[in-house]
């Protein structure tokens, strides 16, 4: 048996589609909880017929994750954001693959009404993830599965990660990076474990830009967090690429002329900075 993870503030329009396209596979047994950290749709979620209604009175993702899987009652935990919709046979897949002795399932995310990934990273085939932080990127936390048992071994999410926390992303990285520590073999990607999401809206706004600088603390700060867990050389070698990353953009959408994209890789680049400089612990 599963049970879905929804963590959401205030956005009842979406999560009722969440929840309505995981009611199209609920068997007797699996449940639904909804970590919910806002005001405006206690009621509408507490008249949903097998929806478990939880309150989380602290701010942030990882906290709303880490609350509704204490609260959860089976082995297998899924965490879908609320603008996700689930497939078909998204259970029946996640479950066949832990009976292949997986501990972690990083699902794919397919942009809805389409075939294209929501990530390049998130290809067609299967693969085992290892601490190259290129296969690092398949794990995106809108679509990761837990054996319960394991997530509460390697300590659930870091509340210091992920939107509304100090650090505004990589809340991901850092669990599957933690899972692996314990069990290198213990995280997989999974594309037939399928989520639906709307196709991210570049609209180059204030909030947009901030999300961006946001996120890139997330992943600075995940760097240094495993540098100074591991003091492993290549790690630091890989935050240098990923600086140089939107730099080289940088120059390239100057020469170009295109100073929204270039406005955008300057707050990712300033944020990757500023988060691998603030992170202390």
């Amino acid at each position: 048996m599963i049970s879905f993870v929804i963590p959401t503030v205030n956005n009842s329009s979406s999560l009722a589609e969440c929840i309505n396209s995981i009611m199209q596979v609920f068997r007797n047994g699996d449940e639904i909880i909804v970590a919910h950290q806002g005001d405006k749709h206690s009621a509408f979620v507490r008249r949903m017929q097998q929806v478990q209604y939880l309150h989380v009175d602290d701010f942030g993702l990882s906290r709303a994750r880490n609350s509704g899987a204490a609260a959860a009652r089976n082995g297998i935990i899924a965490f879908i954001d609320d603008d996700m919709t689930v497939d078909g046979e998204f259970i029946e897949n996640a479950e066949s693959i832990f009976s292949s002795g997986a501990k972690v399932i990083c699902g794919r995310i397919i942009i809805r009404g389409t075939l294209t990934p929501y990530a390049k990273s998130q290809g067609k085939s299967p693969a085992q993830i290892s601490r190259a932080f290129y296969k690092l990127k398949k794990c995106l936390g809108g679509n990761m599965v837990f054996d319960k048992r394991y997530f509460n071994e390697i300590g659930g999410y870091d509340c210091e990660f992920g939107k509304g926390a100090r650090f505004g992303g990589a809340e991901d990285v850092d669990i599957v990076l933690r899972a692996l520590d314990k069990n290198k073999h213990s995280v997989v990607y999974a594309p037939s474990v399928i989520v639906y999401h709307e196709t991210e809206k570049r609209d180059f706004s204030d909030g947009f830009m901030n999300k961006m600088y946001s996120y890139g603390t997330g992943e600075g700060a995940a760097y240094r967090k495993y540098f100074k867990r591991t003091g492993r050389p290549l790690i630091l070698v890989n935050y240098l690429i990923e600086l140089l990353k939107p730099a080289v953009r940088i120059i390239i959408n100057t020469v170009k002329m295109d100073f929204s994209v270039l406005r955008m890789h300057k707050h990712i680049l300033y944020g990757r900075i500023s988060g691998f400089m603030g992170y202390k612990q």
